[in-house]
């Protein structure tokens, strides 16, 4: 996956399982689940509640923490691409 999708992922304010998979480079499915309800039980220690659906979620902000990703250096590196694209120096994936 290119920077530019990472941060199109991240930039969203609630990350589902499948977005999950996506950041850990396509984890399994249990993997994905397992990391979003180590995600779920952190928020719910911070003393905040979680939407309730069918369609869980997590708020991107503490999942980003949780798996270390610095949404800086993804932005920087996005931008980077962007601009090699428009030189022509790389093609889009």
């Amino acid at each position: 996956m290119n920077y530019q999708k990472l941060y199109s992922i991240i930039s969203k304010p609630w990350l589902d399982t499948e977005e999950i998979k996506l950041l850990c480079n396509n984890c399994s499915t249990n993997s994905a689940i397992t990391i979003r309800q180590e995600i779920e039980r952190k928020v719910e220690s911070m003393g905040k509640r979680l939407p309730i659906s069918n369609h869980k979620v997590v708020p991107t902000q503490v999942a980003l923490e949780h798996l270390g990703i610095d949404i800086n250096y993804v932005y920087d590196m996005a931008t980077k691409e962007i601009n090699m694209q428009n030189l022509g120096v790389i093609n889009e994936c």
